[in-house]
């Protein structure tokens, strides 16, 4: 796979230069975007956008954060991908404890477009 020409990403983060961020990533690989900016705004762009392949999600939103939504999310998706977003340091501890809340992977941020990539690809293929 070397483009997302053909899935559909959800970004549910609410501090707008991060979402920049991540978009611009994803728009280099042509994928389709959806914005969230909170939990429950996540929950509704994916009720209404039922072909989405991954969900990028941030895990301090207001309104509801990650861990509560991916919860609901995993109430109707049992095998959608989803990846957290966290600016917390990511040890092992950390990664099981995500692992465990049902994330799929996760991404630390800041950003690196290589790692960013590698995980979104795995998740995909």
């Amino acid at each position: 796979m070397t483009d997302l020409s053909e899935k559909t990403i959800l970004v549910a983060e609410d501090d707008p230069i991060n979402m920049i961020i991540a978009v611009k990533i994803l728009e280099q690989k042509k994928a389709r975007i959806v914005k969230a900016f909170n939990g429950l705004d996540a929950l509704k762009k994916l009720a209404s956008n039922k072909n989405t392949d991954l969900v990028l999600m941030d895990l301090e939103m207001p309104e509801m954060d990650g861990y509560r939504t991916l919860k609901k999310i995993r109430e109707q998706h049992l095998k959608l991908p989803v990846i957290a977003f966290t600016a917390y340091f990511l040890d092992k501890e950390m990664q099981t404890i995500l692992l465990d809340n049902g994330f799929t992977d996760s991404i630390p941020k800041p950003f690196h477009p290589d790692t960013f990539y590698e995980k979104i690809f795995k998740c995909l293929s």
